[in-house]
Order: C-alpha cells, then structure tokens, then sequence
C-alpha cells in the first residue's frame, strides 16, 4: 500500500511539473544552478536561460521577403595608357594630367584612392611589343599609403605617379601599362 501512495505522489508531481512547463515563460538560473520555471520574469539574482542551450530548437521559419538590392560597389577602375599618355581604354573617369618626362605619368582617377589596392603592370600592344624594364606607381597625397607627388595640381588622394623604364632599368622610357584601383 506504502508502495502505490509513493508511485500516486511521483505521478502527481510528474503531471504538476509538466502543467507548470507548459504554462512557464521563463526558465531562470539561480546562483546555486538550479533552474526553476516563472510566469513573467527572473528574480534580481537569478539569469534567464534559453531554451537553445539545452539542444530546443524549433523548426526553421520560411524564409522573409527579399529587400530591395543594395547600391552596386563601385569595383575595380582600371585604364590602359600608351606611351604617348593616350588612355586607349579605361572603366570611365580616369585622364592623364599630365606626362612631362620620358616614363613619368600623373593619372587622375577622379575619386579618392586612400584605402584602395592601386597596381601598375606593363602591357604590350601593337604600337609597343618591345622587352621594357619595370614600373612602379606611388599614391599622391602623402600619408601612410603613399607620397608626394610634385607636378601641379596632382599632391592628392586620386592622382598616383607612373613611371616605366628601358630594358635594363637604367633610365625611364616610355611605355604601355595598365593601371588600376580596387
């Protein structure tokens, strides 16, 4: 008889306890680690614990209405520069300010370059086929990313200096290149 009261109670409590699982908003933590079910909140001492830390999740929700597509990035600026400084093809809004001296161009990108990868390669087109030495180019504008740029109008953050060199890198010579920004 002992024996049936004690299960009659276990079951009670079972039952109890599921009916108030049900009913509970709240699952809180208290200092001591017991968790314990309320109605509305958690005690000042006590930490509200996510049903997700025990491994509850529920099934995955349909998916929302798409938004409007974003502003396209303005992506990679590049131009391709004869010898003569002519810009034989480009992205848009990219001139040469100014090529005073054999190998040494002044290209504005119209736009600020701080920040940017800025990369210069040789090219070779019909006009200019021919071995060649190496190029290099130097963000205008000083800083931490680049120098100072001496022709008028060019010691800022959209203009970069080019040069090109012969094919023993002695002395500048004009060339073909490509020049970009990204």
């Amino acid at each position: 008889m002992m024996w049936r009261r004690g299960i009659s109670v276990l079951v009670v409590a079972g039952v109890v306890t599921v009916g108030s699982a049900a009913s509970a908003a709240v699952v809180c933590k208290k200092k001591s680690g017991v968790l314990v079910l309320r109605d509305t909140a958690c005690k000042a001492r006590e930490s509200t614990v996510s049903l997700g830390q025990f491994g509850l999740v529920g099934p995955i929700g349909p998916s929302g209405i798409a938004g409007p597509p974003g502003a396209p990035g303005p992506g990679a600026r590049w131009a391709l520069i004869a010898p003569d400084a002519t810009v034989l093809a480009q992205t848009g809004g990219i001139s040469v300010t100014t090529h005073s001296f054999a190998g040494g161009y002044y290209i504005d990108f119209g736009s600020s370059l701080t920040g940017k990868n800025v990369q210069v390669v040789p090219a070779l087109t019909d006009a200019d086929n021919g071995f060649r030495g190496v190029s290099g180019i130097l963000l205008c504008g000083g800083g931490q990313q680049g120098g100072q740029c001496f022709a008028a109008g060019t010691n800022d953050d959209h203009h970069v200096f080019v040069y090109t060199t012969n094919v023993d890198n002695s002395t500048e010579a004009d060339h073909a290149f490509y020049v970009a920004a990204y």
